[in-house]
């Protein structure tokens, strides 16, 4: 995504925003000017089967108006996708925790010419990732039935069929087992909830990150999934990288890979 593509983004998500009564005034507020001075002509997805606005309604249907409070939120992954494309970072895209397929929309829109790569159980929690966390046994009883109200096919029928697009269901990292060595990213979102597969993340995708590229963390500051801080915050204390806190409603840290 360019800067025009971008700023086309930046104003449609604007616009979207002052349209519904549901999202914050507070960003209204700040979106507005955006949308007074650009004033897109149309939805910069137009054309490619899906558009920003109706993304957007189709995420509100299927979680409510607090999923559209993070306006700020996916106005980063804009941002982000609009930075690998002028940097012109190598590399695909990747979600590691994809529950509903929300945030995988966007990246597939946000990023069309790049192979997409989700990866998730498709079916909640596994056991071996309940361990570390500090789970007492109610807590665990209660890990043990979230986020199973979905699967692969309903992420497909949301998210949508392309040769680009790679479902990769089962446990991470296994699941990844049969991607090429010389595999390399752009840009990956985790979204794994508990301290176990962050760390795998981490481990995993991190030597495999373009010069340039960004890993986003869910919930590394919101206070609901502790173990995504002390993951990250353990794995970067010895390097020269540090996690950036996001002003989001979801506490989302970036890290950015040096380039030089």
């Amino acid at each position: 995504m360019g800067q025009a593509p971008f700023d086309r983004f930046c104003a449609a998500l604007a616009t979207w925003a002052l349209r519904r009564p549901a999202v914050p005034g507070l960003v209204n507020a700040r979106l507005g000017p955006v949308a007074a001075v650009l004033r897109p002509e149309h939805d910069p997805f137009e054309g490619s089967g899906q558009t920003l606005t109706s993304l957007l309604d189709a995420m509100r249907e299927q979680s409510g108006a607090m999923a559209l409070a993070d306006v700020n939120r996916i106005w980063m992954f804009g941002q982000l996708a609009a930075m690998i494309a002028r940097d012109e970072i190598d590399g695909a895209v990747a979600e590691f925790g994809v529950y509903k397929g929300k945030t995988a929309k966007l990246l597939r829109l946000l990023c069309p010419e790049r192979d997409l790569y989700l990866f998730d159980t498709f079916e909640g929690f596994d056991d071996r990732d309940l361990g570390d966390d500090g789970v007492d046994a109610s807590g665990r009883r209660a890990l043990d039935g979230a986020f199973k109200d979905t699967s692969e096919a309903a992420v497909r029928a949301f998210v949508g069929e392309c040769a680009s697009t790679h479902y990769m269901p089962g446990w991470f990292p296994d699941s990844a087992g049969d991607l090429p060595r010389d595999t390399r990213f752009a840009l990956v979102h985790v979204d794994c909830d508990l301290e176990q597969p962050a760390r795998a993340a981490l481990e995993w995708f991190w030597p495999r990150l373009s010069p340039g590229g960004a890993m986003i963390f869910h919930d590394h500051g919101s206070g609901h999934w502790p173990g995504i801080a002390r993951a990250m915050d353990s794995f970067f204390a010895d390097t020269p990288w540090s996690p950036v806190p996001m002003p989001d409603f979801s506490g989302s840290a970036i890290v950015r890979k040096g380039r030089g």
